[in-house]
């Protein structure tokens, strides 16, 4: 896998063939044939998977429509003027625009055609701009409605909506930590950024602050509608797919060509994150099949190790496979996560570790049942 990888191979066949060799020579053939006829149904046919294609569309929908134009706009004027501004402006409205959007690549790509030209302009370091830019958008991996928390959700037999409503404490720490980084960087290094703008006048600003309407009342709408129970978390993102539609309708910001454009693009996305899906699945298998999993998992118990302990582990792991793992967004389109695209790696791994954790509901359901049969069996 790794060789694969290291050859420029996108993340899901390198996954995919990793896994199905491993299968070949370790069951042989029919075995493998088996797991490749059958896995790419068995995930695809789940309904909950509907969600991901419709939370992608909301974020281009809104894209499409100028929203995350807007957001910067605002964000500029209130934070603009002080060191380093346009950092600060790219990080704000960038968190706002992940309340409406559940893809990463969306928000990268969105902000690099706003704010990347903006701050070259102005003259503000290259390197340091454009890590911004791409270290900002993985905050939609928090920021409600997120693509990695439906996939860990549906992967770990998680409440998807409960998964929503934590992730924003999070998300709002993540946002705070990254401005405070980008002050701290500024005030050492001045060359980062240019010498600092005169201030919007503070009618400006609050005037502003009506552009994020648009935000707030989707995300209103999404989250308040999962939190009170008024549709299924696995329907949130169709909700939030017609809702960002009628909104860009009545606001007139949709044309015939963003529309198709839109709808292209969420399919494009939504297939490649099926490929990453269906491969890792495939390669995750294949490691449970032949045992490495299991060792592993024993070997880390065997370290007796604190839960914070066993955080830290996994976030050690997740580094070292981002050095080989890269986004390849030029050749899928996918600027997934970090933790995202090495969830199915070690996905079965952490759930057994962490399962000293609680158990989903579905799977607690099946439990029971597996329990109840069993009694009955033996009452028989």
């Amino acid at each position: 896998m790794l060789l694969l990888l290291l050859a420029g191979v996108p993340v899901g066949f390198a996954l995919g063939t990793a896994g199905f060799a491993g299968l070949i020579i370790g069951f042989g053939w029919d075995t493998a044939i088996s797991q490749l006829y059958n896995l790419p149904y068995h995930v695809t046919a789940q309904y909950v998977f509907a969600t991901i294609p419709m939370f992608v569309l909301m974020g281009n929908l809104a894209a499409t429509s100028g929203m995350a134009r807007e957001l910067y706009e605002a964000a500029d004027k209130w934070f603009g003027h002080m060191p380093g501004g346009l950092y600060l402006s790219t990080i704000a409205s960038s968190a706002a625009f992940g309340a409406a959007s559940g893809s990463s690549v969306v928000n990268t790509t969105v902000f690099t055609r706003i704010a990347l030209p903006e701050m070259l302009r102005l003259g503000y370091s290259k390197r340091m701009s454009i890590a911004c830019i791409a270290s900002v958008g993985t905050l939609d991996a928090m920021i409600p409605p997120s693509i990695v928390m439906v996939l860990y959700g549906i992967i770990c037999e998680v409440s998807i909506g409960k998964l929503f409503i934590a992730g924003m404490i999070p998300g709002l720490i993540s946002v705070v930590g990254f401005i405070v980084l980008v002050r701290c960087l500024v005030y050492f290094k001045p060359e980062l950024a240019p010498a600092r703008r005169p201030a919007s006048p503070w009618n400006d600003r609050l005037r502003a602050l009506l552009q994020l309407a648009s935000v707030i009342v989707i995300f209103g709408l999404l989250m308040g509608g999962i939190y009170f129970g008024f549709f299924a978390a696995s329907a949130a993102g169709a909700f939030g797919a017609f809702a960002t539609l009628l909104l860009v309708l009545l606001r007139r910001k949709l044309s015939t060509r963003g529309l198709l454009e839109s709808l292209q693009d969420a399919a494009l996305i939504t297939a490649m994150l099926f490929v990453i899906i269906i491969g890792g699945l495939l390669f995750s298998r294949m490691l449970l099949l032949t045992g490495v999993v299991p060792g592993l998992i024993e070997g880390v118990k065997a370290m007796n190790l604190s839960p914070l302990g066993v955080v830290l582990l996994f976030s050690l792991v997740y580094f070292g496979l981002g050095i080989v793992m890269e986004s390849d967004n030029e050749r899928t389109m996918i600027d997934f996560e970090t933790a995202g695209k090495k969830l199915f790696v070690t996905s079965i791994m952490s759930a057994e570790l962490i399962g000293e954790a609680p158990a989903g509901p579905s799977r607690l359901k099946r439990r029971r049942k597996s329990t109840a049969k069993k009694a009955a069996a033996g009452r028989s």
